[in-house]
């Protein structure tokens, strides 16, 4: 699997699948995930809560 990259070093190309890390720091939620993003521009990509991503991994061959 690739590794992170920082949203603040490059973004996914628009409309990419990519697995991001979210996090939600304020004084209702304290949490962190990671989910399956497409990429769009998008204010949540843009406002600091998305802070990683990498692309998705390749399906399983034998599904």
């Amino acid at each position: 699997m690739d590794k992170w990259i920082k949203v603040s070093d490059k973004m996914p190309n628009d409309g990419e699948l990519v697995l991001a890390y979210h996090t939600y720091d304020d004084k209702f939620h304290n949490d962190q995930h990671i989910i399956i993003s497409r990429f769009e521009y998008q204010d949540y990509w843009m406002d600091g809560t998305i802070t990683h991503w990498m692309p998705c991994p390749a399906p399983p061959e034998d599904r």
